[in-house]
């Protein structure tokens, strides 16, 4: 995940990384005796994980297991031909000219 954030005096967009450390600072990390575990954002865990997918979605076989209410039933709306010939020119304002050469 990556912040973005302007730098007004650089002119420039400034991309501050967030959650899961790369490897080089993870080196860092483990040089400096931390745990790197400690420095990874909570929704990386395998908690949030867990509790995002909870919830499963269960195949359904085919279309004659469906179940079909007429509550839902969706139909198309009313196609209406328009009367009369299409235009072949567009309609001009009434300050543009009326006929230009060539028209």
């Amino acid at each position: 995940m990556i912040d973005d954030k302007f730098n007004k005096s650089l002119n420039s967009w400034i991309l501050v990384p967030r959650g899961i450390p790369c490897p080089h600072a993870i080196k860092a990390l483990m040089h400096k005796k931390v745990i790197p575990e400690t420095k990874i954002h909570w929704w990386y865990s395998k908690e949030a994980y867990m509790l995002t997918y909870k919830h499963k979605m269960h195949p359904v076989r085919g279309e004659r297991f469906w179940k079909a209410e007429d509550s839902h039933a969706m139909f198309p709306s009313n196609v209406v031909k328009q009367v009369g010939k299409p235009k072949s020119k567009r309609d001009r304002e009434p300050n543009e000219a009326k006929k230009r050469k060539g028209e």
